[in-house]
């Protein structure tokens, strides 16, 4: 989980933002990076149980938007 939370953070707005907020309210690198595998998890878990399209905005609580 953590390679493919590594390339999120470098490919994937939103999870940069959501990053970026664990990181502005204090969290050091590696809990951010933690928080990001298990919220990867959780979207495994619930695209396998009702398969769907990732959004990332329904997942992320950010502001992002993109072209």
């Amino acid at each position: 989980l953590f390679m493919p939370s590594l390339s999120q953070c470098v490919h994937d707005p939103h999870v940069r933002a959501f990053k970026q907020t664990l990181l502005d309210r204090g969290k050091k690198k590696m809990q951010a990076q933690v928080a990001i595998m298990r919220k990867t998890l959780t979207v495994a878990w619930a695209l396998f149980r009702n398969p769907g399209v990732y959004d990332g905005n329904k997942l992320y609580n950010t502001n992002i938007t993109t072209t």
